[in-house]
């Protein structure tokens, strides 16, 4: 489960991700209608990590 499904703290966790990852856009950060896995690909790609560390990421903001 992405970080990201929590909806009292998602606009929060995105600006702080978007804060820590200018490149990330709001679109990029946008996972409706069951796209979980092609936003975190997405993400994976502009920053350059792994989708571990992607998720270690998410978990420390």
């Amino acid at each position: 489960m992405s970080i990201f499904n929590i909806n009292e703290n998602c606009n929060e966790l995105k600006t702080k991700f978007r804060q820590q990852y200018p490149n990330v856009s709001e679109e990029d950060l946008a996972c409706g209608d069951g796209k979980h896995e092609e936003m975190l690909d997405i993400i994976q790609q502009k920053i350059g990590k792994t989708r571990e560390e992607l998720h270690m990421i998410i978990y420390n903001l």
